[in-house]
């Protein structure tokens, strides 16, 4: 089974990799875009208008294979007191 490892990247800030194997492109992917969503929720708690994440999929070899990315754009609409 092929080893893929995550790079999640917050305001372009770099995470540490995690690897792992999956049996399939598919499973990948969906595992790439839960870990992408925890990663927003986690940053839910920060204070800025604007959170930017991004994860890149690398095979063992170093190749990104797949990359996904994620804005939270969240202006208030009247002058906060």
């Amino acid at each position: 089974m092929p080893v893929y490892s995550f790079e999640i990247f917050e305001n372009g800030l770099k995470s540490e990799g995690v690897g792992a194997n999956y049996a399939s492109l598919h499973e990948m992917r969906c595992k790439a875009v839960q870990a992408l969503a925890e990663a927003a929720m986690d940053g839910v708690s920060h204070y800025d208008d604007q959170q930017f994440y991004e994860i890149a999929v690398r095979e063992e070899n170093g190749r990104i294979v797949y990359t996904a990315k994620l804005s939270l754009v969240g202006p208030w609409s009247f002058a906060a007191e």
